[in-house]
Parts: C-alpha cells; sequence; structure tokens
C-alpha cells in the first residue's frame, strides 16, 4: 500500500517536472524567435525618439525657468509693497484726518469746536507731509529709472494736496464769531471734500506701484 502511493505521488511530481519544463521550452523558444524575427530600431526611429526625449526635457525645463522667472517677478512686487508701505499708511492717516475735519466742520456749533477744525487739518497736512518724505528716499533708492518717475509723479500729486491744504484750507477757516461763518466754512468744507478725493487717487497710484 505504502510503494503504491509513493508511485502515485513520484509520477504526480515528474509529470509536474514535466510540464515545467515544457513551458520553459516554449518561452525560450518564443524569445528566440522574437529576438530573430522583430528588427532592430531604424536610425530613423532612434533619430525620433531622441527627438522625443529632447522635446520633454526642454518643456520641462523651460517650466522650471517660467516658475522661476514669476517666483522672481512676486519677489519683487512684495520688495516694492515693503517699501512704500510708510508712506502708505500716512496717505491713510491722511485720509481719515480729512475725514475728522470735514466731519467737526459738520458739528461745529460753538468757537471751541473751530480747534477741532483747525487740529485735524494740521494733521491732514502733517500725514501728507509725513508720506512725501518717505516717498523721496524711497526714490532715491529706486532700483530703475521707472521706478524713480512714478514715484516723482506720486510726489507731485501729494505736493499740491498739500500746497491746496495750506493756501485754501488752512489759513482760510473763519472764526465762529464770523458773520460769514457759514459761506466760508462751507466752501471750506467742499475743498476738503476735493482733496480727501485726491487723497484716493495717491492711494491708487501707490497700489498700482507694487503690483
Amino acid at each position: 500500500m505504502v510503494d503504491f502511493v509513493s508511485n502515485i505521488v513520484g509520477n504526480t511530481v515528474n509529470d509536474f517536472i514535466d510540464g515545467a519544463m515544457l513551458v520553459l521550452t516554449i518561452m525560450i523558444l518564443w524569445y528566440v524567435i522574437k529576438f530573430f524575427i522583430v528588427a532592430p530600431p531604424t536610425k530613423e526611429e532612434r533619430a525620433a525618439k531622441n527627438e522625443e526625449s529632447m522635446e520633454r526635457a526642454k518643456k520641462f525645463w523651460g517650466g522650471v525657468k517660467e516658475r522661476g522667472a514669476k517666483s522672481k517677478l512676486e519677489q519683487e512686487r512684495k520688495n516694492r509693497e515693503n517699501k512704500i508701505s510708510p508712506a502708505k499708511r500716512h496717505i491713510v492717516k491722511a485720509q481719515e484726518s480729512s475725514e475728522h475735519a470735514m466731519e467737526s466742520i459738520r458739528r461745529a456749533t460753538k468757537t471751541a469746536d473751530v480747534k477741532k477744525i483747525i487740529d485735524s487739518v494740521e494733521d491732514f497736512e502733517h500725514h501728507l507731509h509725513q508720506s512725501w518724505k518717505y516717498l523721496k528716499l524711497l526714490r532715491r533708492d529706486a532700483p530703475s529709472m521707472e521706478d524713480k518717475d512714478k514715484i516723482h509723479h506720486i510726489m507731485e500729486g501729494i505736493e499740491a494736496i498739500k500746497n491746496n491744504v495750506t493756501t485754501k484750507v488752512k489759513g482760510k477757516i473763519p472764526a465762529f464769531s464770523d458773520p460769514d461763518w457759514v459761506p466760508k466754512i462751507t466752501a471750506i468744507l467742499t475743498e476738503i471734500s476735493n482733496l480727501r478725493a485726491s487723497v484716493h487717487a495717491i492711494w491708487n497710484d501707490m497700489m498700482n506701484y507694487h503690483k
């Protein structure tokens, strides 16, 4: 009985080995046939493949270069934004001072209120001047003539507003006891409102500078 089982197992193993050898033989024959039948790539095919590889490499490095250029432009934009920030802060404060002056005019009911108007107008003038000073320093160190010209244009706008504050507003505020208080202070209110609009235009110029 044991010999019978052993014979069965032995025959099964031999059959498995024979089958594996047959598969291996077929695979070897297949690769030999493929080697002799399949022609090697032609010169034109190799050239086309090389050209395709070069094109992929060109696109890859072109993308790297483009991303580097965008990164550089973004860094330059941030640098311009940081450098003009002090001047922008004073423009914001100038805008706020003009609003305070207008509100003080609308609320004025007594002599003491005139002092609030004058103080706000002086703050308006002060912050315009401070912004102009920071722009002067920025223009001196600007990296290009284009930047210098843009900054100079903004400085001219601020200087014009500041001169109008000094000559048309600061020295023209009437006393509350002035019999022509209403028409005079109304004219001052209109002038400050116009100057406030000009300050907003200056702000836009500053924002465009670091776009």
